[in-house]
């Protein structure tokens, strides 16, 4: 685990919704969080939409995941612990969690957490969060912007969470899940592995408005021969074949 920054409790009208553990500009916060939402239990499919792919169905039992003290006087929280360990962390080993000034304390990684406080509201707030996990009553899932403050980890509790935020999710998760459906039939991704064609993301595909045209963001490798940017369909097609706008014509770099 690692420690995170700007982490806060989330709240709405006086009523808490959950916790965003925050998060650095470190790895273990950018390899995404598939293994924590697995031993949760939250599906995954393609046509796992809203609320479905962030609630979780099942909870992990002790010493897994557990409310426990801390090594700070008075401490107190939960966490989602190594499982290949068979033992209850006290966090002492983990400098990320001392918490000298913050009312609560939170580090994660891809398949762990923990998140302590060491005054009385706010361990009661954890406590709130802890046990509607326990019930069953929790969703996992990488904030951004708005309710969700900042990238970090929320654990929030599922029937807390507004009406249009699940609408919300439901309309992108579709959306998504049809765009890649085009893209697949386009055959572009297969068409650039067979050309050798390498990139690091060939993402966010939308009409655009002007022309309608299918655009995607790519972000090649050899970025030395090779433009990154938005590019069309047919722009990637000419890519494969060595031509377009892509390659950088020598003596243009």
């Amino acid at each position: 685990m690692k420690r995170a920054n700007d982490s806060s409790f989330i709240q709405t009208d006086g009523v808490l919704i959950g916790i965003n553990l925050g998060a650095d500009f470190t790895s273990e916060h950018e390899w995404g969080i598939t293994k924590i939402k697995r031993l949760f239990g939250i599906p995954s499919g393609d046509k796992d939409f809203g609320i479905t792919r962030r609630k979780i169905t099942t909870v992990p039992q002790s010493p897994i995941f557990g409310w426990t003290k801390g090594k700070m006087p008075e401490s107190e929280g939960f966490y989602l612990y190594d499982s290949y360990r068979n033992e209850v962390p006290d966090f002492s080993n983990y400098s990320e969690l001392h918490s000298w000034d913050d009312k609560i304390a939170c580090a994660w990684d891809e398949e762990s957490f923990g998140v302590f406080a060491t005054t009385s509201k706010e361990k009661g707030l954890l406590r709130e969060i802890f046990m509607a996990f326990q019930a069953g009553d929790g969703a996992i899932f990488l904030g951004g912007g708005g309710l969700w403050k900042n990238s970090g980890l929320c654990l929030v509790i599922a029937s807390r969470i507004p009406q249009y935020f699940l609408d919300g999710w439901y309309k992108a998760d579709k959306e998504y899940y049809d765009m890649d459906q085009v893209v697949e039939e386009t055959g572009i991704r297969q068409l650039l592995k067979e050309k050798v064609k390498k990139y690091f993301s060939l993402s966010r595909p939308h009409y655009r408005k002007e022309d309608g045209k299918l655009t995607f963001w790519l972000n090649p490798m050899d970025q030395q021969d090779n433009n990154y940017g938005y590019f069309t369909i047919d722009d990637l097609r000419e890519w494969a074949d060595g031509k377009g706008k892509i390659p950088i014509a020598k003596g243009k770099k």
